[in-house]
């Protein structure tokens, strides 16, 4: 095993551990316990993802030999998946519980079922090599994709989408029928929680959950399209490695296993952002293969879905100018931003005051009212104490300066870039008004992406 497999393990620890706000516990622990608490967890995710930064920059992975050879089949393929599902299902019946009096109805047997069912595909595959003494990639990855689709379906299954959970697919919902309608979506929405909402969401993602609202089906099902899109894509550089090395790849597989079955993604099951990453792969992998009219185009597309999308394109302007040349790239960013204008243009009744009211003036609404998040790995409510909440913004934009050199000296290394956007997100979400865990899982995907590349990017 090497040294970024651990670390990104212990992000996703960290996040497991840190979850949101309050829960499981009750909101009447006081602060003096809660803070030092969340600042600790808030240092850990820094530390590890700077060590796995300064991972992906060296020539090679350094190694970090904890776990045996003979011991790697147990860990990967035993132990560690049933660790994540009982973490998955406990964590759900606690949820269902919790949440009881909103509709999360769930019994114990058809909690066991699922259980029970999702973790026979392991035993499968671990019959199959006591059996026939080896490995089988393509079978194991079948028998985990498998696994956590079933996962995945209990809360479609059994737990409504509610605003009195949260508001996040409410919304989508609520502007998809807006965007129906032939109306401006950005507007305050009235939901079931009883609480006007503002629409913080970009086009190019209100957008990509329309058929779901047009069709009337479950939200969650366009998220699930999304996330199984971007396993299969693992999943087939896992086998492509294996073809090509004839090494069964252990430390990819136990990345994309407490991924994929980390339990807190599990537990929040009603979050949008899989679309954008879906498209943030495959503007990596167009980018890295130079299919020039592919990237220009998966790039406009990935600015208008999400802020992200902006923060993210100029380090992957600067990867396009190192590998290609600066006519490329300048027409890939005319290309771009073409494209995103048009998803912009697409929202009926779409004007700029409205859209920055609701994606920009609002975070600022957010600080002057000191309305943070409870309990969040950031620095805001710290600088709001001190009265120095003017410093947020400039602080977001000066710490992606020496990132931008960062990127444009080692511009050429796709592995390097995807870690340089995993400390861009970093230093943003320390210093924005509103961050929630979730927003962390993009951080570790990058990480993993990154991981990936540093490895396998001889065989892709």
């Amino acid at each position: 095993m090497n040294r970024l497999t651990y670390y990104i393990l212990a992000i996703l620890i960290v996040i497991q551990i840190r979850g949101d706000g309050y829960f499981p516990f009750p909101k009447t622990w006081p602060m003096s316990i809660w803070l030092p608490l969340v600042l600790f967890h808030t240092i850990a995710i820094i530390l590890f993802v700077f060590l796995s930064l300064k991972q992906l920059l060296n020539d090679e992975l350094e190694p970090l030999n904890i776990i045996s050879d003979k011991n790697k089949h147990l860990l990967v393929v035993v132990i560690t998946p049933f660790l994540l599902l009982i973490g998955v299902f406990g964590l759900q019946y606690i949820q269902s519980q919790y949440f009881n009096n909103i509709g999360y109805l769930i019994s114990v047997k058809a909690l066991n079922a699922y259980f029970v069912i999702s973790l026979f595909s392991f035993i499968i595959y671990n019959i199959y090599t006591i059996k026939f003494n080896r490995e089988n990639v393509l079978l194991f990855l079948i028998l985990l994709f498998s696994s956590y689709l079933i996962a995945k379906m209990l809360p479609i299954a059994s737990f409504p989408i509610t605003a009195k959970r949260s508001d996040l697919l409410p919304i989508l919902k609520e502007a998809g029928r807006a965007i129906l309608s032939g109306q401006n979506p950005y507007k305050y929405y009235l939901l079931d929680n009883g609480i006007l909402t503002q629409n913080v969401r970009f086009p190019g993602l209100m957008i990509s959950y329309i058929p779901a609202v047009y069709f009337n089906f479950d939200l969650r099902f366009i998220t699930l399209f999304f996330e199984s899109f971007i396993f299969l894509i693992l999943a087939y550089l896992i086998i492509k490695f294996k073809a090509a090395t004839k090494i069964f790849p252990y430390e990819l597989l136990l990345v994309l296993i407490a991924f994929f079955l980390l339990p807190y993604w599990h537990f929040r099951h009603e979050l949008y952002e899989a679309p954008f990453w879906m498209l943030l792969t495959v503007v990596i992998f167009a980018l890295y293969r130079n299919f020039f009219w592919m990237s220009a185009i998966v790039l406009g597309l990935l600015i208008s879905m999400h802020q992200w999308g902006i923060l993210f394109a100029p380090y992957l302007a600067i990867y396009q100018y190192k590998t290609t040349n600066l006519k490329k790239t300048i027409l890939m960013i005319f290309v771009s931003s073409i494209i995103a204008i048009t998803v912009f243009l697409l929202i009926p009744g779409f004007n700029v005051k409205d859209f920055f009211e609701h994606t920009i003036v609002f975070y600022k609404k957010v600080i002057n009212e000191k309305a943070f998040p409870p309990l969040g790995m950031f620095f805001t409510p710290y600088f709001s104490k001190l009265n120095l909440t003017g410093l947020l913004q400039p602080i977001q934009v000066l710490l992606q300066i020496p990132l931008l050199f960062m990127a444009y000296k080692h511009g050429k290394r796709i592995e390097v870039i995807l870690g340089i956007l995993a400390v861009s997100l970093l230093c943003f979400l320390l210093f924005n008004p509103v961050v929630w865990t979730y927003q962390y899982l993009l951080l570790v995907y990058l990480l993993i992406l990154g991981l990936y590349f540093k490895i396998l990017k001889k065989v892709i």
